[in-house]
């Protein structure tokens, strides 16, 4: 995870869910490098969410084939105005 200037973003919240599976819901908090990752995935349509305080929440839909074992996908995520407008 990054901002907008490419800066890693320690401490943002990243969740990946496969809808069409019950339970499914994974949870990571990213690294002070702003890395994060997910193991052992199944092939299907995903959807990454991600959450930080004073950022903007991003949200993508993502078709996952049989590329491995392990998902890492780079989200670069707009700081928030005091009023709370990205």
């Amino acid at each position: 995870m990054t901002d907008t200037n490419r800066r890693p973003l320690a401490g943002a919240v990243v969740e990946l869910n496969l809808p069409a599976s019950t339970g499914s819901l994974r949870t990571v908090t990213t690294g002070g490098d702003g890395k994060y990752r997910f193991e052992r995935i199944v092939p299907g349509v995903y959807v990454l969410t991600v959450r930080l305080q004073g950022f903007a929440s991003a949200i993508r839909d993502l078709e996952l084939g049989d590329g491995g074992e392990a998902f890492e996908f780079d989200v670069q995520l707009q700081r928030l105005l005091a009023d709370g407008i990205a």
